[in-house]
């Protein structure tokens, strides 16, 4: 997960076809289940136009922890389809994804992975240039992640606060967000987030 954040597709392509491997051959589902998620993600960054095997990826992985009974492992797989269909601008099947996505995280008290699809459902909402509702949602992300201590996926919020403040002119915020991401960035080797 840590190199597709990163944009390190191949070596996080590779980690999750590693992972699989391991499931199969140890026949444990639920690591099955989670490599389906990480490669899931990893075919979203590698073709955002070709969203089939991500699907499938997802659906594997629904279909396995559904089947396990492991309710708190839809969390991710959902968040995945939020940006996938965000990605590809259908605003209705993100928020329903992201919404169901929340709703489970939120019962399994799992902070960070609602905060990781409060950042999906930014995206989501960006990508329709639907961007007070963006903006909105990209605050929320931004709250959540610092109360979870995540530095590096705040920065990444922060990151979406200023595209969206570049969208809409809103030069003020621009300037605002726009210093503290280059601090951080900066201060933490973060240039990856405009590079790749």
């Amino acid at each position: 997960l840590i190199n597709a954040f990163m944009g390190e597709v191949d070596e996080a392509s590779s980690n999750a076809q590693e992972g699989l491997n391991i499931g199969l051959r140890m026949k444990a589902l639920f690591v099955q289940a989670v490599a389906y998620m990480r490669l899931g993600h990893t075919k979203q960054l590698q073709s955002w136009s070709d969203r089939e095997e991500s699907l499938e990826c997802y659906q594997q992985a629904l279909d396995i922890v559904s089947s396990l009974g492991v309710e708190r492992g839809k969390a991710e797989p959902l968040f995945g389809l939020c940006l996938l269909y965000g990605h590809q601008g259908n605003l209705d099947l993100a928020l329903r994804y992201g919404m169901e996505g929340l709703r489970v995280s939120n019962q399994s008290k799992d902070d960070w992975m609602a905060a990781m699809i409060e950042l999906a459902i930014t995206v989501a909402y960006y990508k329709a240039a639907a961007y007070d509702s963006s903006k909105e949602w990209a605050e929320r992300s931004l709250k959540s992640f610092i109360r979870c201590g995540d530095s590096f996926l705040s920065t990444v919020a922060m990151f979406w606060q200023a595209l969206i403040a570049a969208a809409t002119g809103a030069q003020a915020d621009l300037r605002r967000v726009g210093e503290t991401l280059l601090t951080r960035t900066q201060a933490n080797d973060l240039d990856f987030l405009f590079t790749r």
